[in-house]
């Protein structure tokens, strides 16, 4: 599934095409004028980060994280996933999920676990899922998930922060 042929396609470099000189970069971006037809677009809004009142629209338990958040969020692009999981974390295989989550060693610069049960503000995962701009000790990094211009739904957001406030309870 998902297979075909691999084709390697070269083009010569155009001699015009090369790093921009001083003075291009002086010069600063030219941004063309929009087309009639193009007005109504919206714009991508900024990130705000997840306001401390959301709410989850579900019960927040492990297996509501798992097919709510994970599967739909951070398996579904293949960053945490079973086969080749980004810093190690494998967040698609049910088999010791609650494991994983609260004794995965953070490859960032903080001094916090991933998951401190009972203590959403002390867990790492809160902070990069819920922050547009996560601060480590030696400043900024991308918020999860990865790639996207905002944030999950504050609702979503909300179910981790609660399933951590309850003490991070593993599978019923």
């Amino acid at each position: 599934m998902n297979q075909g042929p691999c084709d390697v396609i070269w083009l010569p470099r155009n001699e015009n095409q090369s790093m921009p000189t001083e003075r291009e970069k002086e010069l600063g971006l030219y941004v063309p004028p929009h087309a009639d037809e193009t007005q109504d677009i919206e714009a991508i809004p900024d990130c705000v980060d997840t306001p401390d009142d959301a709410t989850p629209a579900l019960a927040p338990t492990l297996q509501r994280l798992e097919s709510d958040v994970f599967a739909v969020s951070c398996t579904y692009s293949s960053c945490h996933d079973a086969e080749n999981p980004a810093y190690g974390l494998d967040l698609q295989t049910e088999a010791g999920l609650h494991d994983r989550l609260l004794n995965h060693e953070v490859q960032s610069d903080v001094d916090m676990p991933l998951v401190d049960p009972g203590n959403p503000e002390g867990s790492w995962l809160m902070h990069i899922v819920s922050e547009c701009e996560p601060q480590t000790n030696s400043g900024t990094v991308p918020a999860m998930p990865l790639s996207t211009q905002n944030l999950l739904e504050p609702s979503l957001v909300a179910l981790i922060r609660d399933w951590i406030a309850d003490g991070a309870p593993g599978a019923d």
